[in-house]
Protein backbone atom coordinates (compact mmCIF):
# COMPACT_ATOMS: atom_id res chain seq x y z
CA UNK A 1 0.00 0.00 0.00
CA UNK A 2 1.60 3.43 -1.28
CA UNK A 3 2.09 5.51 1.87
CA UNK A 4 0.28 9.13 1.66
CA UNK A 5 1.91 12.03 2.00
CA UNK A 6 0.75 14.76 4.64
CA UNK A 7 -0.20 17.93 2.95
CA UNK A 8 2.16 20.09 4.39
CA UNK A 9 4.83 17.97 2.31
CA UNK A 10 2.92 18.93 -0.63
CA UNK A 11 3.38 22.69 0.34
CA UNK A 12 6.75 22.57 1.63
CA UNK A 13 7.91 20.96 -1.84
CA UNK A 14 6.19 23.17 -4.03
CA UNK A 15 7.38 26.06 -2.12
CA UNK A 16 11.20 24.93 -2.56
CA UNK A 17 10.84 24.30 -5.99
CA UNK A 18 9.42 27.56 -6.41
CA UNK A 19 12.44 29.23 -4.31
CA UNK A 20 14.90 27.26 -6.68
CA UNK A 21 13.00 28.28 -9.84
CA UNK A 22 13.33 32.11 -8.41
CA UNK A 23 17.17 31.63 -7.78
CA UNK A 24 18.02 29.87 -11.30
CA UNK A 25 16.20 32.34 -13.01
CA UNK A 26 18.00 35.23 -15.22
CA UNK A 27 16.62 38.65 -12.76
CA UNK A 28 17.83 37.02 -9.63
CA UNK A 29 21.50 36.31 -10.89
CA UNK A 30 21.22 39.35 -12.20
CA UNK A 31 20.67 41.34 -8.81
CA UNK A 32 23.18 38.89 -7.41
CA UNK A 33 25.68 40.12 -9.29
CA UNK A 34 24.50 43.69 -8.92
CA UNK A 35 24.79 42.88 -5.03
CA UNK A 36 28.10 41.24 -5.06
CA UNK A 37 29.55 44.54 -6.69
CA UNK A 38 28.25 46.76 -3.94
CA UNK A 39 30.52 47.95 -0.94
CA UNK A 40 29.94 46.90 2.61
CA UNK A 41 28.42 50.31 3.67
CA UNK A 42 26.29 49.80 0.46
CA UNK A 43 25.31 45.98 1.38
CA UNK A 44 24.58 47.23 5.12
CA UNK A 45 22.34 50.09 3.83
CA UNK A 46 20.35 47.77 1.38
CA UNK A 47 19.82 45.30 4.09
CA UNK A 48 18.44 47.85 6.49
CA UNK A 49 16.04 49.31 3.78
CA UNK A 50 14.95 45.93 3.24
CA UNK A 51 14.51 44.93 7.17
CA UNK A 52 12.63 48.36 7.67
CA UNK A 53 10.45 47.44 4.27
CA UNK A 54 9.40 43.47 6.15
CA UNK A 55 8.67 45.62 9.25
CA UNK A 56 6.91 48.17 8.41
CA UNK A 57 4.79 46.85 4.63
CA UNK A 58 2.63 44.56 6.92
CA UNK A 59 1.89 47.46 9.43
CA UNK A 60 1.36 50.00 6.43
CA UNK A 61 -1.47 47.27 4.16
CA UNK A 62 -2.87 46.51 7.78
CA UNK A 63 -3.77 50.58 7.93
CA UNK A 64 -4.71 50.69 4.44
CA UNK A 65 -7.29 47.18 5.28
CA UNK A 66 -8.24 49.39 8.07
CA UNK A 67 -9.08 52.38 6.23
CA UNK A 68 -10.89 50.56 3.30
CA UNK A 69 -12.85 48.66 5.96
CA UNK A 70 -13.94 52.00 7.32
CA UNK A 71 -14.66 53.50 4.26
CA UNK A 72 -16.62 50.40 3.70
CA UNK A 73 -19.17 50.40 6.85
CA UNK A 74 -19.55 54.39 6.37
CA UNK A 75 -20.39 53.89 2.80
CA UNK A 76 -23.02 51.01 3.89
CA UNK A 77 -24.23 52.91 7.06
CA UNK A 78 -25.46 55.49 4.57
CA UNK A 79 -26.92 53.38 1.86
CA UNK A 80 -28.61 51.30 5.22
CA UNK A 81 -30.24 55.18 6.17
CA UNK A 82 -30.88 56.04 2.66
CA UNK A 83 -32.87 52.89 2.15
CA UNK A 84 -34.51 53.59 5.42
CA UNK A 85 -35.59 56.69 4.48
CA UNK A 86 -36.58 55.26 1.37
CA UNK A 87 -38.92 52.39 3.31
CA UNK A 88 -40.26 55.21 5.47
CA UNK A 89 -41.16 57.68 2.93
CA UNK A 90 -43.23 54.42 0.77
CA UNK A 91 -45.18 53.96 4.05
CA UNK A 92 -45.89 57.52 4.45
CA UNK A 93 -46.74 57.27 0.94
CA UNK A 94 -49.03 54.28 1.19
CA UNK A 95 -50.50 55.77 4.13
CA UNK A 96 -51.28 59.09 2.51
CA UNK A 97 -52.75 57.66 -0.31
CA UNK A 98 -54.99 55.55 2.13
CA UNK A 99 -56.15 58.59 3.91
CA UNK A 100 -56.64 60.38 0.54
CA UNK A 101 -59.46 57.46 -0.21
CA UNK A 102 -61.10 58.34 2.35
CA UNK A 103 -61.24 61.82 2.31
CA UNK A 104 -60.89 62.37 -1.25
CA UNK A 105 -64.09 61.61 -3.37
CA UNK A 106 -63.11 60.38 -7.20
CA UNK A 107 -65.89 62.56 -8.52
CA UNK A 108 -65.44 66.20 -7.74
CA UNK A 109 -69.19 68.45 -7.24
CA UNK A 110 -68.53 71.54 -9.44
CA UNK A 111 -71.87 73.11 -9.30
CA UNK A 112 -75.12 74.09 -7.37
CA UNK A 113 -77.00 71.49 -9.32
CA UNK A 114 -74.72 68.78 -8.80
CA UNK A 115 -74.63 69.66 -4.90
CA UNK A 116 -78.43 69.20 -5.18
CA UNK A 117 -78.50 66.26 -6.61
CA UNK A 118 -75.89 64.67 -3.79
CA UNK A 119 -77.93 65.80 -1.25
CA UNK A 120 -81.69 65.30 -2.30
CA UNK A 121 -80.38 61.50 -3.01
CA UNK A 122 -78.99 60.94 0.42
CA UNK A 123 -82.05 62.18 1.64
CA UNK A 124 -84.24 59.57 -0.40
CA UNK A 125 -81.69 56.68 0.87
CA UNK A 126 -82.68 57.98 4.36
CA UNK A 127 -86.22 57.10 3.58
CA UNK A 128 -87.66 60.65 3.44
CA UNK A 129 -88.93 62.90 0.59
CA UNK A 130 -86.51 64.53 -2.01
CA UNK A 131 -88.60 67.06 -1.67
CA UNK A 132 -87.58 67.81 2.46
CA UNK A 133 -83.88 68.97 1.54
CA UNK A 134 -82.67 71.55 -0.85
CA UNK A 135 -79.61 73.61 -1.48
CA UNK A 136 -79.39 77.43 0.12
CA UNK A 137 -75.47 77.83 -1.26
CA UNK A 138 -73.10 76.46 -2.51
CA UNK A 139 -69.02 77.52 -3.55
CA UNK A 140 -65.87 75.60 -5.05
CA UNK A 141 -62.39 76.21 -5.53
CA UNK A 142 -59.88 74.06 -7.57
CA UNK A 143 -56.04 73.17 -7.08
CA UNK A 144 -53.83 70.99 -7.21
CA UNK A 145 -56.28 68.66 -9.23
CA UNK A 146 -58.06 68.90 -6.04
CA UNK A 147 -61.85 70.29 -6.42
CA UNK A 148 -63.10 72.05 -2.97
CA UNK A 149 -66.88 72.61 -2.48
CA UNK A 150 -68.85 73.95 0.22
CA UNK A 151 -72.49 74.20 0.71
CA UNK A 152 -75.38 74.62 2.91
CA UNK A 153 -78.29 72.18 2.84
CA UNK A 154 -81.61 73.19 4.29
CA UNK A 155 -84.01 70.11 5.84
CA UNK A 156 -87.67 70.37 6.62
CA UNK A 157 -89.67 67.85 9.15
CA UNK A 158 -87.50 64.91 9.22
CA UNK A 159 -87.67 62.56 12.13
CA UNK A 160 -83.93 62.32 14.15
CA UNK A 161 -83.41 59.13 12.88
CA UNK A 162 -83.99 60.24 9.03
CA UNK A 163 -81.37 62.99 9.76
CA UNK A 164 -79.00 60.73 11.58
CA UNK A 165 -79.32 58.23 8.09
CA UNK A 166 -79.06 61.40 5.82
CA UNK A 167 -75.71 62.40 7.60
CA UNK A 168 -74.60 58.67 7.28
CA UNK A 169 -74.66 58.77 4.13
CA UNK A 170 -73.54 62.33 3.18
CA UNK A 171 -70.38 61.23 5.39
CA UNK A 172 -70.07 57.37 3.91
CA UNK A 173 -70.99 57.06 0.46
CA UNK A 174 -70.86 60.70 -0.69
CA UNK A 175 -67.73 61.64 1.45
CA UNK A 176 -68.97 64.79 2.89
CA UNK A 177 -67.74 66.30 5.89
CA UNK A 178 -70.21 68.63 8.19
CA UNK A 179 -68.61 71.69 9.32
CA UNK A 180 -72.01 72.99 11.16
CA UNK A 181 -75.05 71.51 11.79
CA UNK A 182 -78.09 73.32 13.66
CA UNK A 183 -81.66 71.89 14.59
CA UNK A 184 -84.46 72.82 15.52
CA UNK A 185 -86.86 70.23 16.82
CA UNK A 186 -90.76 70.90 16.80
CA UNK A 187 -92.37 69.32 19.77
CA UNK A 188 -95.83 68.99 18.48
CA UNK A 189 -95.06 66.98 15.17
CA UNK A 190 -91.69 65.10 16.66
CA UNK A 191 -89.54 66.32 13.54
CA UNK A 192 -86.70 68.60 12.82
CA UNK A 193 -85.83 71.14 10.73
CA UNK A 194 -82.61 72.87 10.31
CA UNK A 195 -79.23 73.45 7.97
CA UNK A 196 -76.00 71.38 7.59
CA UNK A 197 -73.08 72.77 6.36
CA UNK A 198 -71.27 70.42 3.94
CA UNK A 199 -67.46 69.85 2.95
CA UNK A 200 -66.39 68.23 -0.08
CA UNK A 201 -63.53 67.27 -1.59
CA UNK A 202 -62.80 65.94 -5.24
CA UNK A 203 -60.75 65.37 -7.83
CA UNK A 204 -61.15 67.45 -10.99
CA UNK A 205 -61.84 66.03 -14.24
CA UNK A 206 -58.46 65.33 -16.43
CA UNK A 207 -57.65 68.30 -17.85
CA UNK A 208 -59.12 70.40 -15.94
CA UNK A 209 -57.19 72.83 -13.41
Amino acid sequence: MTEKKPIFRFVDEFIFKQVDALKSSQPYQDLIRQMSALSDFQLKTVNQVISLLLVFLPILLFIILWIVNINFNNSLDKKREILNEINKFSSSQKQLQSLGRNIISGAAINNRGDFGKQISNSMATAGSDRANVKALNFESSSKDGIVNSTGVAKFNNISTKVLSDFLADLAGRSKFRVSALMVKKNLKDNVVNGQVQLQHYGRAPEGAK
